[in-house]
């Protein structure tokens, strides 16, 4: 499938929203596709440096944290970044809970 040629990179992370699943890969890219035709629909490009460690729905978006120390804000609808946000810290993983956005790091950033 596309999905397999387009996926170059291992993948890390997978979460489905709606009928289209983002794909979180070794790079520093996020693929979104369509679950029914399994066609990559776009590349998300927004880290400088990857791997993209994880993803989460946070209210109407989607955040992304990678091994660059950012955190970035997607729009699930019309698949653009909303906003971008350095960090001290290397984050490893990130989770919502009841309103409360917590993330997991692992070091200072070099």
């Amino acid at each position: 499938s596309d999905l397999e040629v387009m996926c170059k990179e291992s993948v890390v992370r997978m979460m489905l929203i709606g009928t289209n699943v983002w794909v979180a890969t070794q790079g520093k890219d996020i693929l979104y596709t369509n679950q029914l035709d399994r066609s990559v629909s776009r590349t998300l490009v927004g880290h400088e440096k990857g791997p993209v460690q994880d993803l989460v729905r946070v209210g109407k978006s989607v955040w992304s944290v990678a091994a660059d120390s950012c955190i970035c804000s997607w729009d699930p609808v019309n698949m653009k970044l909303r906003k971008k946000v350095k960090t001290p810290w290397v984050i490893s993983c990130i989770l919502h809970v009841n309103g409360v956005v917590w993330i997991g790091k692992i070091g200072r950033a070099s």
